[in-house]
């Protein structure tokens, strides 16, 4: 894997950087969602082409509205094994993050 895009240019060729632990295939494609350790942003990378993006390819449009879609149930908190550090994943889509998904203090505090 390569490095996040970068602020200015949302879309183009990786510079190269480390491959991320928590990076995940898209389905059968060519895609994976990597996290930007720097800003906690996901990212999509090619790992055929090193293209690196910020939103989803064309390919991917479906699957990444259906991850959005995800019931606040259907993530888990959990520490990296590595570092400690904690992160999220969905049960359901298998999506890591290592931000809080939306409404998880409100959903933590039922």
């Amino acid at each position: 894997l390569r490095s996040p895009p970068t602020q200015a240019s949302p879309v183009h060729a990786a510079r190269p950087g480390a491959v991320g632990a928590m990076a995940r295939r898209v389905g059968d494609s060519d895609w994976v969602i990597n996290t930007d350790q720097s800003t906690g942003r996901q990212y999509y990378a090619n790992v055929k082409t090193k293209e690196t993006r910020w939103t989803p390819p064309d390919e991917l449009k479906d699957v990444a509205e259906a991850a959005s879609e995800t019931r606040i149930q259907d993530w888990h908190e959990r520490p990296d094994p590595n570092t400690g550090r904690t992160y999220y994943y969905n049960k359901v889509t298998k999506a890591t993050s290592w931000t809080k998904p939306p409404g998880w203090d409100e959903y933590k505090a039922q």
